[in-house]
């Protein structure tokens, strides 16, 4: 039997990992905006990707101190 508290850890991890992904096509997009010469959508890229793996960090302890 799955208990609620399982179930509810295992989509935390699923969303944890899907900012993480997001963070880091972020980080490429700005990477890539960087290579074209685009400075203000390369700035805009990585403060997406930093706030995401913020977002990441604060779940993941969010998690751990739960239960």
């Amino acid at each position: 039997m799955i208990y609620p508290r399982t179930v509810t850890a295992r989509l935390l991890d699923i969303l944890g990992l899907a900012l993480l992904l997001g963070a880091g096509a972020a980080f490429l997009a700005g990477a890539f905006a960087i290579g074209q010469r685009k400075d203000l959508h390369a700035l805009y890229w990585m403060a997406v990707g930093v706030a995401l793996v913020r977002a990441t960090t604060s779940l993941s302890r969010a998690d751990r101190g739960t239960g």
